[in-house]
């Protein structure tokens, strides 16, 4: 019972204090994905899809953006940025970032919150894309 508490409130506040809320920081990023790509790019798309819902001014995005670009050789990756697109962010109740998605036939397969290894993605998506 301590420790759950203890991870419940120290999690969020660590998430707060570096800053890996959405809207806790006026900066945006240039390339956001329009409700038309998501649709197409995601939705309609058998998959998987790996989903990266993140922000420039979050450091686990940062830290994560080299697995995801290294994932993205072998998968198709979407990444979407929280502040260019807060509807659909909120329409995925996306409230702690980084947080990542796998779509399979445009519904979620699998969801992360927090940094992940390459090896845990990497594994899922191949496990998901025998389905």
């Amino acid at each position: 019972m301590k420790r759950t508490i203890m991870f419940g409130i120290l999690v969020p506040l660590t998430l707060l204090v570096l800053g890996c809320h959405p809207g806790s920081s006026p900066k945006k990023r240039g390339t956001a994905i329009t409700e038309a790509e998501w649709e197409k790019n995601v939705l309609r798309d058998p998959g998987p899809v790996l989903v990266d819902f993140g922000a420039t001014w979050c450091p686990p995005c940062r830290e994560l953006e080299p697995i995801i670009a290294r994932l993205e050789s072998d998968y198709k990756v979407v990444r979407v940025d929280v502040d260019e697109n807060e509807e659909l962010a909120t329409r995925m109740r996306i409230s702690n970032i980084p947080a990542i998605f796998i779509f399979v036939d445009g519904k979620v397969a699998k969801s992360f919150v927090g940094l992940k290894s390459e090896s845990t993605l990497r594994n899922e998506l191949a496990q998901l894309s025998r389905k």
